[in-house]
């Protein structure tokens, strides 16, 4: 019950969900693993949000400059919008890392959880 118990509550952790779940639970705060899902679960989500906005800028911005060239303002739009996907990335190789109970950092940004106390 408890390596399941692990499991679940570190993969919630890079949901919202899951870090108010850790902020509450005593038993969760005392695990190294949780602890660690949790970090980077909160540098996750200020991440993506960041992201989110920064990518919705750009790529209106993008839309407006080269939306007017047929050909080569389509190609990069396109490529601008498979970047769109990359939260989603994280998140995917977050809750697998926190499934498999292994305490591997997010690319690109998991080195900022270590900062993290709480």
């Amino acid at each position: 019950m408890i390596h399941q118990y692990r499991q679940l509550v570190s993969a919630l952790c890079y949901f919202l969900i899951g870090i108010i779940w850790y902020l509450v639970d005593t038993d969760a705060k005392r695990d190294p693993l949780i602890q660690f899902h949790a970090r980077q679960g909160l540098v996750f989500l200020i991440a993506a949000i960041l992201y989110g906005i920064a990518f919705h800028l750009v790529s209106g911005l993008l839309s407006i400059l080269l939306g007017w060239i047929p050909v080569v303002g389509s190609i990069i739009l396109t490529i601008v919008g498979i970047l769109a996907y990359i939260p989603l990335i994280w998140a995917i190789l977050g809750v697998v890392s926190a499934v498999q109970e292994k305490e591997k950092e997010l690319p690109l940004i998991g080195h900022l959880g270590k900062k993290l106390n709480f």
